[in-house]
């Protein structure tokens, strides 16, 4: 998924620095842990401010699937990165073994966030992301038709696809190019 997220972004004319949060670059297979949350959020400032190196003066957007979506917004919401803005893919907003639906933090000032997630998702079921996202008017929700949390049908990723379309739109509006 992450590899076709890349390619698709890099088709559009946008560079991607990928990294790896603390508890996947010790133990790649490890179930996301408790405790991983300020060291997530550490490890998005960090990325951050890598991203911020290599692109001089051109804009740096933040992006995150699932667990790295909420870390993104998280940290957003505790710093203020001079970030283009963020998108947010499978935003686990409502898992499905948790009694309620997981906070969905404000990032700092009037930050551009794409949130895009499948009609299919479990872990943001319809109604319940567009309901917390009703007023936040610098948040955008894209529903992607048949997509599950996983993004795993491949042909969401082509030209021309429903995911490359709200990828580009997102971007687009952003008003500043690669």
């Amino acid at each position: 998924m992450l590899e076709s997220f890349t390619k698709a972004l890099n088709a559009s004319g946008w560079n991607v620095l990928r990294y790896a949060f603390p508890f996947r670059a010790a133990r790649p297979e490890a179930r996301i842990g408790r405790d991983a949350s300020a060291l997530g959020q550490a490890a998005v400032g960090a990325a951050f401010a890598a991203a911020e190196g290599l692109a001089g003066a051109g804009p740096v957007v933040l992006a995150g699937h699932s667990y790295g979506a909420r870390r993104t917004l998280e940290c957003l919401a505790q710093r203020s990165l001079p970030a283009a803005g963020a998108l947010l893919l499978a935003y686990p907003f409502a898992p499905p073994k948790r009694a309620s639906q997981a906070p969905l933090p404000h990032p700092r000032g009037a930050l551009p966030c794409g949130f895009l997630s499948g009609e299919r998702d479990s872990h943001a079921p319809p109604g319940a992301l567009e309901a917390a996202l009703a007023d936040r008017p610098n948040a955008q929700l894209w529903r992607i038709p048949r997509a599950d949390h996983g993004w795993s049908r491949a042909r969401l990723f082509e030209p021309g696809g429903p995911l490359r379309q709200a990828l580009e739109s997102f971007l687009a509006s952003l008003g500043s190019g690669p």
